[in-house]
């Protein structure tokens, strides 16, 4: 089968074969941007993690503890300044019932 095609469409399938896989070799750079990009490069306790697709998305981790802050914004205050708020955890159902118990539902309107 081979012998009976011409070296024009040799070169079209080639190129054909080509172009998919640039474009898959590009979609995967592209994917790899994406993931979150840790600021400290160093193996410290504490690593300041952020999400490259918004701006605002920071996060403190505490790697011995497991414990994860979110960088926030007083807005009620003087300057709106920025602190550090450390998330909830909830690693079991116990906890889950006891975080549940201090939540209240939405007023409707």
């Amino acid at each position: 089968m081979i012998r009976n095609l011409n070296r024009r469409t040799l070169l079209f399938l080639f190129l054909c074969m080509l172009i998919l896989v640039i474009s898959i070799y590009g979609q995967n750079q592209q994917r790899d941007k994406k993931l979150p990009v840790q600021l400290e490069t160093s193996a410290g306790r504490f690593q300041i993690i952020m999400n490259p697709e918004i701006r605002m998305d920071r996060f403190l981790l505490d790697t011995q503890t497991g414990r994860v802050w979110e960088l926030a914004r007083e807005v009620e205050l003087q300057d709106e300044p920025r602190i550090w708020v450390v998330l909830p955890r909830i690693d079991n159902d116990q906890q889950m019932r006891e975080w549940l118990a201090t939540q209240h539902n939405k007023k409707k309107p």
